[in-house]
């Protein structure tokens, strides 16, 4: 055997080993080839044997390093390792037909390069673990965000971005199909649901979950009838799960980076993109999937600049505090107020339902709300100083709150900063459907009470109003929207009537306070004491009013009917 040769060869498939990332390629192969030749191997194989349930070899992972076409399974030698998961890395050498046994010299080499197979393999499966770790979502099988914002920018690199459309879907009537098959089987469901969406997509394609039930995609153009047919909804095959068929779809935002100007984006304006789209698409009653257009990219640039303002605006003390009435039914005099919030900025009004929608998306909302209730509680404490009897005053919280364990003792320190008594304060939230937020909601508004805090639901009768909302949490009020109102010429105005009774006559008998928002007409005011609702608040008595305008109305509190 000639040494030099031996060693030349040794030392290029060492370079190609360490260069490699993965052992188990052809560049690895080609390295081997001149070793086996010179050392007179048939072929090398590999396989790892699982010692879990006794000895068993995965077939999945037998691999041949090389092979001639002329090797001989006789007189063949086996070199066993041990791995870190407790499984047996075995290598088989194989010599070639018709060559004499191995040296002693030759064993010892090919025992070597067995060794340093093992090493390198070993580091090949550590580097596919910790991508893995790195860039996958354990439960569902797919890429996670991380990965998903690499794979973007890898695309935007090589000007390959633009022959792609990127999704973000979020998966429908989870909670129904949690209450029909239970939580563990509605997520194997999910699971098997975005199997069947992955299944369509090539490698150069990825899907990813983004968190909870939220998931992210990024697709070539003509895949997207194929995805689309999914994402609008098919039954899971769910035979060995449960007994019931469960039909899955998702609402989704699509973004075609190809008919947008080619211009240098990112892959976060990419998702951003998708994402506007996607909460669209939540928000409609009838389109499942929606394109992120120009008047969405209006929207972001909106967003962004509201965003980027809203923190100078707020130290600024740009955003106001406006006062709309509530007026007893009993004597039409002022028995409380809705603190509302107005936004000047640059000397122009910015429109509540613009910048408000925008800050839910993020904490930037529970700082406003909090801004809201210092402004009430200084205001509260000049009307008390100054002998001018204060009324309740109920000041909006987002259910962004409920993520947060310190709320009530923030309330507390911000209303004790004052002096207010508690019992002047009342805090309104918003209904939901969630579970997890309605166990928070619970939490919340029972530390409220505790605390002698007043709390209202407001906007009740809006989405899908649960009975259980008022039967579970201990509210004082019940904010009746404009919307349970009959209204006049409504083809059910009987129908509408009905219910708005029997929701008044069920709030009072369980001891909750009604105010009707909305009140614009002398026929709608008929009808609220026609039926016992208390309250009022609407245009019919006052629009929402500045600080001095309502401090006024404090001091002559009755509306002349």
């Amino acid at each position: 055997m000639d040494s030099n040769k031996y060693l030349s060869s040794l030392e290029y498939f060492l370079n190609k080993m360490q260069s490699s990332d993965d052992t188990f390629t052809a560049e690895v192969q080609d390295a081997i080839k001149d070793l086996c030749e010179i050392l007179r191997i048939g072929a090398v194989k590999t396989m790892f044997q699982s010692n879990h349930y006794g000895p068993h070899v995965d077939p999945s992972t037998i691999y041949y390093f090389y092979k001639h076409e002329l090797f001989s399974e006789e007189n063949s030698i086996e070199f066993r390792y041990a791995t870190l998961t407790d499984n047996t890395a075995v290598y088989v050498i194989f010599p070639l037909k018709g060559q004499s046994e191995w040296t002693e010299e030759e064993k010892h080499r090919i025992k070597s390069i067995c060794d340093m197979l093992f090493i390198f393999n070993g580091r090949t499966r550590m580097i596919e673990l910790s991508r893995r770790l790195a860039f996958y979502d354990p439960e569902f099988k797919v890429y996670n965000l991380k990965f998903f914002h690499r794979f973007l920018a890898s695309l935007i690199k090589d000007g390959s971005i633009y022959e792609y459309y990127t999704l973000n879907f979020n998966l429908k009537q989870l909670n129904m199909i949690n209450s029909r098959i239970g939580r563990n089987n509605c997520t194997k469901v999910m699971i098997r649901y975005i199997e069947l969406i992955n299944s369509k997509l090539t490698e150069k394609e990825a899907l990813c979950r983004l968190g909870g039930d939220n998931f992210a995609a990024v697709i070539k153009a003509e895949h997207f009838p194929d995805i689309s047919e999914l994402l609008l909804g098919t039954t899971v095959d769910t035979s060995d799960i449960c007994e019931e068929s469960v039909r899955m779809s998702a609402s989704a935002g699509l973004y075609k980076i190809s008919e947008q100007p080619r211009t240098a984006l990112t892959s976060g304006e990419i998702m951003d993109r998708t994402h506007i789209a996607m909460q669209k698409a939540k928000l409609s009653a009838k389109a499942q999937i929606v394109e992120f257009d120009q008047e969405l990219f209006e929207m972001q640039k909106r967003a962004s600049a509201i965003n980027s303002a809203f923190d100078d605006a707020l130290a600024k003390e740009e955003f106001l505090v406006v006062y709309q009435p509530k007026v007893s039914l009993m004597n039409y005099t002022i028995s409380g107020a809705e603190a509302l919030c107005r936004w000047i900025h640059d000397n122009q009004v910015v429109s509540p339902g613009l910048f408000i929608p925008i800050l839910e998306q993020s904490n930037d909302i529970c700082k406003l709300d909090f801004y809201m209730l210092r402004k009430v509680c200084s205001d509260l404490r000049r009307w008390i100083d100054n002998d001018i009897p204060p009324v309740r005053i109920s000041v909006n919280l987002s259910r962004m709150h409920l993520k947060n364990p310190m709320l009530v003792s923030q309330i507390c320190s911000i209303v004790d900063e004052f002096s207010i008594p508690h019992d002047l304060i009342e805090l309104e939230l918003t209904e939901t459907i969630n579970p997890v937020e309605f166990k928070e909601l619970q939490k919340a508004i029972n530390g409220l009470r505790k605390n002698g805090f007043a709390t209202s639901v407001d906007d009740f009768g809006t989405g899908y109003s649960s009975l259980n909302l008022i039967k579970e949490i201990p509210w004082n009020v019940l904010k009746l929207d404009k919307s349970l109102l009959p209204a006049c010429g409504s083809e059910n105005v009987w129908q509408d009537r009905i219910l708005f009774k029997y929701i008044v006559a069920m709030a009072k008998e369980m001891g909750l306070e009604c105010v009707a928002e909305g009140v614009e007409t002398m026929e709608q005011l008929q009808l609220l004491s026609e039926n016992n609702c208390e309250m009022a608040q609407g245009f019919f008595f006052d629009k929402p009013m500045n600080v001095k305008d309502f401090e006024d109305k404090l001091r002559d509190r009755v509306y002349t009917i």
